[in-house]
């Protein structure tokens, strides 16, 4: 689980359930234009925006998994993300 907080901002709204979003992080580099996914979290784990405690059904936005990228475990409270 990432210990450190990431720099994130939502670029564009494709649709209800997925945003693009500008990613950058000293562990997993810089992204941009990534689209994430809302979803339900499976397990606990760290807020990449806030550091703010995941619990098991919380709303969270992640990268789609198919591209398999080096923040693909990384997670966001949907709360926490302001799409626009």
């Amino acid at each position: 689980m990432p210990a450190l907080r990431a720099h994130l901002a939502v670029v564009e709204t494709w649709s209800e359930n997925l945003v693009s979003v500008s990613w950058s992080d000293s562990t997993s580099g810089r992204y941009s234009e990534q689209p994430w996914r809302l979803c339900i979290a499976r397990k606990g784990g760290i807020c990449a925006l806030t550091g703010a405690s995941i619990r098991r059904g919380d709303r969270v936005y992640r990268p789609l998994r198919k591209l398999m990228s080096a923040n693909a475990g990384w997670v966001v409270l949907a709360s926490a993300l302001k799409p626009v």
